[in-house]
């Protein structure tokens, strides 16, 4: 079954320490990371907040991004001087990149709402749909659903109330290709050639990477690289020396 993008696993800012009260953007944070690793990285809540070295209330989309960028992803920080319109931040999301952002939880109405709080709030919000946003909100158990006018009205009533624009840090995936002279790179289930392959990535395509791991050592390079894909809904790996990342 097709599945265009990876889902990292949704956290719950419950339970989570002391700080659980005001563990929302570490959790999404922790699910961030995750998303651009392809789950090569899960930082637990705890272990996301320890990284921003924060441990006063609530977090600030500077320290997100800072402990983000420390697990090894590529993020842009928007925040009290940058002016994210939320028409920028949608033509982020359509193509595929992902986002941590503060909104105002007082929007957030019945089955939707994950616990009696009316405060600004950190959710991530993953893969945009036609007529909703999938949400990870750490008041939840689980990813849930908001129509794309709730997505915006959220985010837009923040930034009302302070100043900036959209406070976001934005996940900008990285991107596996072929090399110039390779015309197709196999695409195996396991970073080895004793596994078959599953598909090609194709000279003039490309498929979001989650980094490199060790495996096969291949012309003297154990690297492989993780990708996802979409095809079968699963990860898959490529030699590093048939493919570039970008």
């Amino acid at each position: 079954m097709s599945q265009r993008y990876y889902l990292p696993d949704h956290e719950s800012q419950r339970n989570t320490g002391p700080l659980a009260t005001t563990n929302c953007a570490a959790a999404s944070g922790a699910m961030l990371v995750d998303q651009g690793t392809l789950g090569g990285k899960k930082p637990s809540v705890a272990t996301f907040r320890r990284a921003t070295g924060d441990f006063a209330g609530g977090l600030q989309m500077n320290a997100v991004a800072a402990a983000a960028e420390d697990y090894g992803i590529e993020v842009r920080l928007y925040d009290y001087a940058d002016s994210l319109k939320w028409w920028r931040l949608v033509q982020y999301l359509d193509k595929g990149w992902f986002a941590v952002v503060a909104g105002d939880y007082d929007l957030i109405r019945g089955e939707l709402r994950g616990a009696e709080y009316d405060g600004f709030h950190a959710v991530m919000y993953q893969q945009r749909f036609k007529i909703n946003q999938r949400v990870g909100d750490p008041l939840q158990d689980d990813w849930v659903k908001w129509p794309n006018d709730l997505a915006y009205r959220y985010v837009a009533k923040f930034d009302r109330q302070t100043t900036g624009g959209i406070h976001a840090v934005v996940l900008k995936p990285h991107y596996a290709r072929t090399r110039t002279e390779v015309q197709a790179a196999e695409i195996r289930r396991e970073p080895s050639r004793e596994h078959s392959p599953i598909g090609a990535l194709k000279a003039g395509k490309r498929l979001v990477s989650g980094g490199t791991v060790r495996g096969e050592e291949i012309l003297g390079v154990d690297r492989w690289r993780k990708v996802w894909w979409p095809p079968f809904a699963t990860f898959g790996y490529v030699h590093w020396s048939v493919s570039w990342q970008s």
